[in-house]
């Protein structure tokens, strides 16, 4: 028997979510009922470092995350991001095609909204540019 009949679907952890803050068209691209910063495809036209620029990330309760994720939830320090490797690392796969492994606290930190506290990198690796301060969307 496979995993699914095992411990049933409902109960598989996630392993990686997909970075929710990377350039997207502003125009429903599939229909109105569908968000555009959820549903459209990133744009790699707009990104303007991919080898710093996350894709994939490892995660523990989602298929998506992004900047504004807290690193840390009441209960649980880093609950939102897998961070389970020595060294409290976690693995990132980048818009160029490669993968590293990363501090935790590099990418995950306490108030992600306050873009005066964001360490050098952060917005290369969530939004595609250190030059942006939010997610593009273009038309």
């Amino acid at each position: 028997p496979g995993i699914k009949r095992t411990i049933g679907t409902d109960r598989l952890p996630y392993s990686y979510a997909q970075n929710m803050g990377l350039p997207r068209k502003k125009t429903n691209i599939y229909g109105p009922s569908y968000g555009a910063a959820y549903y459209n495809p990133f744009s790699p036209f707009h990104i303007k470092e991919p080898s710093r620029t996350a894709i994939f990330l490892e995660s523990t309760v989602g298929l998506t995350i992004n900047y504004t994720t807290p690193a840390y939830s009441p209960w649980d320090p880093m609950f939102y991001f897998g961070v389970r490797h020595p060294g409290k690392t976690m693995n990132a796969t980048f818009v160029d095609g490669h993968s590293e492994a990363r501090l935790g606290d590099e990418i995950a930190i306490p108030n992600p909204v306050d873009v005066s506290t964001w360490p050098d990198g952060y917005a290369a690796f969530w939004l595609g540019s250190s030059s942006y301060r939010r997610p593009i969307q273009f038309d």
